[in-house]
């Protein structure tokens, strides 16, 4: 197992390189005997494969060796940058198997959905459901939903030691979305990368182990 608290500079020095725009890393957290392109060491927990060249890249050389992970949010089996890892949060005194129900739970004013919502089993389910009932939504959702996601994504990395080493093993490393142009930067790479910009901002908060920001506390939740 790799330690997750080793700093990247534990590894052998590397230059680090431009990636081509176009390539794009998948996450993976099982593997059969493979070892890092760059230190030959046997992979850890969790490595990247570099769907361009198809190279293997270690946990600790990644923020050496590359400026930017192009990932996919919804990918099966789920990655650890993922809103549907399969990962529990608390929030507001309730079990929610990971942020992809919580962030729909929270599209609700009403505690009753809210509750309803956190009982479901699967991100898919709870998707279904918040979509059955788009007429309750929060007036408020459009302005608020990053701030929201910001707030999920605080919850599962500081809540789940792991997962927090692993996001903080990116540190100097852009994270970009690819799915759609909201959340990611879409096919043309023109999108927001809402996601991508909200990892890197909870990276941060993680890394300095900083408080949570008042602007997420002062939302108002069931």
């Amino acid at each position: 197992m790799t330690n997750s608290n080793a700093s990247p500079s534990s590894s052998p020095a590397a230059t680090k390189q431009e990636p081509h725009p176009a390539s794009a890393y998948a996450i993976v957290h099982r593997h059969d005997g493979k070892r890092c392109s760059s230190c030959n060491s046997s992979l850890g927990d969790t490595s990247y494969y570099r769907c361009e060249t198809k190279d293997w890249i270690c946990q600790i050389c990644i923020s050496q060796l590359v400026s930017q992970i192009r990932f996919w949010e919804k990918i099966d089996p789920p990655h650890f940058l993922a809103s549907y890892y399969p990962t529990p949060v608390i929030f507001k005194e309730l079990l929610f198997r990971n942020i992809a129900v919580l962030f729909q739970a929270c599209k609700f004013a009403s505690r009753k959905r809210f509750v309803e919502i956190s009982r479901e089993t699967s991100a898919e389910a709870a998707f279904n459901k918040a979509r059955s009932l788009n007429k309750e939504v929060r007036s408020d959702w459009s302005t608020i939903k990053v701030k929201v996601m910001t707030l999920c994504q605080y919850l599962k990395f500081s809540q789940n030691t792991q997962l927090g080493h692993w996001l903080v093993a990116t540190s100097g490393v852009r994270l970009i979305e690819c799915s759609d142009d909201f959340w990611g930067e879409g096919s043309q790479g023109k999108g927001q990368n809402q996601l991508g910009r909200v990892l890197q901002r909870v990276r941060a908060l993680i890394r300095e182990e900083a408080p949570l920001p008042r602007e997420l506390i002062d939302i108002q939740f069931p």
